[in-house]
């Protein structure tokens, strides 16, 4: 039989493995290197950013990157219309917003797909056994990301009217204290925070999932004028994920003590959740649909007024460097490969 105590020894020692097999590839000079600074979420999606960043695989391809840290992927997108990043990790919501008004940020690939990423966390002990349970109650999520339209989604399907919800606008840390306080009676949002609320609250709450009413799929994008600065660059960051992916599959252990410090979880929660997440280097037509709905969505939700025109999601879209390292890792229609003239 297997104890808590083993499981900690077991990870301590695979973390310390994960450090010994983290090696940085023959010395480059810092002058050699192209600075690179990417935006990142904090989820267990960004994992192949995670393990790319810790092998030294940017390192291989001539870059030196720096991780930012934010709660959100509209924080990752805002950096990098502010000029405070040269790349960053997202959901499909934050660029499809950004879309209607003109935007500088290019999605080079998507890094990870799931529908078990966005999660509802519930009081049940306030009377929140089911889903029509909620009307007449506060809920929180964060308004203009992934989990404010997942929310949407969820509650659709679920046959609820969300006008007869009181919904607040919060950040994924004030949920949390929001509800263990009992001033919300469900929350709305990702990983790792239901987790981590779950854990905090015990019996007194409860997981919903949402199954294939939301699939995400996550994101690099790169903004527009470091792509055109640096192409080698570009190619260099692909080249390190898809190594990155490579990594995940065959080392799955390994990478959840990667990623785990990043996420702010223990070892053995990640690895209770990290089945849910599929890895996988690639732009594909499923990814520009569900990016295009997203932004239908947007107008939908009143987001984005009604009478601005759709914008040409397919633009968002630089499949032109992956498609030279990998050409079937690129499935999209009539998309072209070049920014020029954007």
């Amino acid at each position: 039989m297997i104890t808590k105590k083993h499981g900690r020894i077991f990870w301590t020692a695979l973390a310390a493995m994960a450090i010994g097999i983290m090696g940085v590839p023959p010395a480059i000079t810092a002058k050699q290197l192209v600075k690179v600074t990417i935006a990142e979420g904090m989820q267990p999606s960004v994992a192949p950013i995670y393990v790319a960043y810790h092998k030294g695989y940017w390192k291989e391809q001539g870059l030196d990157v720096h991780l930012k840290s934010f709660l959100t992927g509209k924080q990752c997108c805002d950096a990098m219309l502010a000029g405070k990043a040269d790349a960053g990790t997202m959901a499909p919501t934050p660029p499809a917003i950004a879309a209607f008004k003109g935007s500088s940020v290019r999605l080079i690939t998507v890094i990870e797909s799931t529908n078990n990423h966005l999660k509802v966390l519930v009081r049940k002990d306030q009377g929140i056994k089911k889903p029509s349970d909620l009307v007449g109650t506060t809920v929180a999520c964060t308004f203009k990301t992934n989990g404010q339209f997942f929310m949407n989604a969820f509650l659709k399907s679920k046959g609820v009217d969300i006008k007869n919800l009181r919904v607040v606008d919060l950040s994924p840390s004030e949920m949390t204290t929001a509800i263990i306080q009992g001033k919300v009676q469900a929350i709305f949002t990702w990983e790792p925070h239901i987790i981590l609320t779950k854990e905090m609250l015990g019996n007194e709450a409860e997981v919903w999932l949402g199954g294939d009413i939301y699939i995400q799929d996550f994101y690099l994008g790169v903004e527009e004028g470091f792509i055109q600065k640096y192409p080698h660059a570009v190619t260099g960051l692909l080249k390190g994920l898809i190594k990155a992916e490579k990594f995940i599959k065959e080392n799955p252990a390994a990478a959840i003590v990667i990623t785990a410090p990043h996420v702010k979880m223990r070892t053995l929660e990640l690895q209770t959740i990290w089945k849910d997440y599929h890895f996988k280097i690639s732009l594909e037509k499923d990814h520009l649909d569900r990016l295009t709905k997203e932004g239908r969505r947007a107008q939908d939700y009143g987001i984005v007024p009604l009478n601005v025109p759709l914008p040409d999601f397919g633009k968002l879209f630089y499949p032109k460097p992956l498609a030279e390292i990998d050409p079937t890792r690129v499935r999209l229609d009539s998309i072209p490969i070049s920014i020029e003239g954007r």
